[in-house]
């Protein structure tokens, strides 16, 4: 086994591209672009050191709209490393903060030699003392790396349903605090508990991004439309005059925001 395979099996990284890849299939190709076309998202993209926190109600797309971040991110710029975690409920396996560290830095390293080094230090001192990774060194090896690299992405989806949210706030509250220019978070979440008391208090309001019910509905009208007219599943509806309309604006009618 050499280095690499060491280190991958030591940090028991997520495997984060199985949920990128599970999300990108329930997404319609038409849909997000109310996001990843306004100046939010372009700010966040362009500005050094920006943070961005979509929050929203359950089932209102959060994820599938991460996503779409990632894969966006992933196309375009492939000089620049994209990390992302999924908090997911349904993928087994640990949802904290450690566990959400260690796949960040696997990823990292895995696409910057910089990084590399990082996390191959911080492997080699804990196998020296014989001991596992605390949350600070994963924690500091993570800084070392955004301050050595000149622009990193990170998103992190479903915060809430993280085991331990508040640990993450502390992070997320700590990495803040060193105004890091090469990086750009982005984070989803819905907004109850220890994470509706962040969002209030949080310092800068403008990071903030509440995913409303009209711009949901654009995505599921496009959907709807996609489906009733641009499918083969609806096209014995077309001898019947006005169906396809008809059920299209009953349907839109129906929906409020998921």
């Amino acid at each position: 086994m050499n280095l690499a395979d060491k280190i991958r099996d030591w940090l028991s990284p997520s495997d984060a591209l199985v949920s990128l890849e599970k999300a990108l299939d329930h997404r319609h190709q038409d849909t997000c672009r109310w996001l990843l076309e306004s100046d939010l998202y372009r700010h966040w993209r362009t500005t050094p050191d920006s943070f961005l926190w979509l929050y929203g109600i359950s089932g209102c797309g959060k994820t599938v709209l991460a996503s779409s971040v990632i894969d966006q991110l992933r196309s375009e710029d492939r000089a620049s490393p994209t990390a992302f975690f999924y908090f997911d409920v349904n993928g087994g396996g640990r949802r904290d903060l450690p566990q959400m560290l260690r796949s960040l830095l696997f990823q990292l390293g895995s696409r910057s030699k910089e990084a590399a080094e990082q996390v191959q230090k911080m492997y080699e001192e804990c196998r020296r003392d014989n001991t596992s990774a605390t949350i600070k060194q994963l924690s500091a090896t993570l800084k070392a790396i955004l301050h050595k690299l000149s622009s990193i992405t990170v998103v992190i989806d479903a915060l809430d349903e993280c085991d331990s949210p508040s640990d993450v706030i502390d992070w997320l509250e700590d990495l803040h605090k060193e105004h890091i220019d090469s990086l750009h978070l982005l984070i989803t979440s819905q907004r109850y508990g220890p994470l509706d008391i962040a969002i209030c208090c949080w310092p800068r309001q403008d990071q903030l991004y509440c995913v409303g019910t009209d711009d949901v509905n654009q995505d599921i009208r496009s959907y709807v439309h996609a489906r009733l007219f641009q499918t083969k599943e609806f096209q014995h509806w077309v001898p019947h005059g006005n169906l396809q309309e008809e059920v299209e604006n009953r349907i839109l009618k129906q929906v409020n925001g998921m």
